[in-house]
């Protein structure tokens, strides 16, 4: 099996570490630019710049690469309502089975996801916004369509999947991110339209935002 098959793939993985790694040390520096007790304002402008760094970087794949991301058609209503559904059984299930276990044995929510809650601008930019649309078009819309020109497309979904559930940084919720990956991933196999896991995603976090606030 030849090398080449796989650079598309390491220039992927090189590429998001890069990007980590940056976005990383401009929030440190950030942080202790203003610092290290950010106001409310600071906050909400540094969630803003995010969005607009992983806007910058999408735009960058759009132009650099030759994926095409298929997330301009409007969704179907049925297709749309099956993938809702599916999401919906999925997490009422592992919530009362799997999550029940884990929330006994650890804690499952980062620090940082913790210490956003008391910024909810901030909060709603960056995990009903930044995230979902990143994720989607990074790990489904790019490394997806890079990878299942080379690989099979069961060993395409788990890899995608893997990473966007590492993405999260949360092992102890590793199952679920990977879980409802493959259903927003398969969503995208069988329509070819991405605004299914976009939608999909955005509903879950818009919903977990609302739920810790009432």
């Amino acid at each position: 099996m030849k090398i080449e098959r796989y650079n598309p793939i390491i220039r992927f993985i090189i590429g998001l570490f890069l990007y980590l790694l940056l976005y990383s040390a401009a929030s440190s520096i950030f942080d202790v630019a203003m610092g290290g007790n950010l106001s409310y304002s600071a906050m909400v402008f540094k969630r803003a710049t995010h969005l607009i760094v992983a806007i910058a970087l999408i735009v960058f794949l759009h132009t650099r690469s030759s994926v095409v991301f298929d997330y301009y058609k409007l969704p179907k209503m049925k297709p749309l309502l099956i993938v809702l559904v599916a999401l919906f059984v999925f997490i009422v299930v592992y919530e009362n089975t799997i999550d029940v276990w884990i929330k006994g044995n650890s804690s499952s929510t980062s620090d940082e996801i913790i210490s956003l809650f008391r910024y909810p601008i901030a909060m709603f930019i960056q995990t009903c916004i930044t995230a979902p649309f990143l994720e989607e078009t990074l790990v489904r819309g790019y490394l997806y369509k890079t990878i299942s020109n080379r690989l099979s497309p069961a060993m395409s979904l788990v890899i995608c999947n893997l990473l966007f559930s590492l993405l999260h940084f949360n092992l102890s919720n590793i199952i679920f991110y990977f879980a409802i990956g493959c259903i927003f991933s398969l969503s995208y196999l069988k329509t070819g339209n991405l605004s299914y896991a976009l939608i999909g995603h955005l509903l879950i976090n818009i919903v977990s935002f609302v739920s810790y606030y009432i």
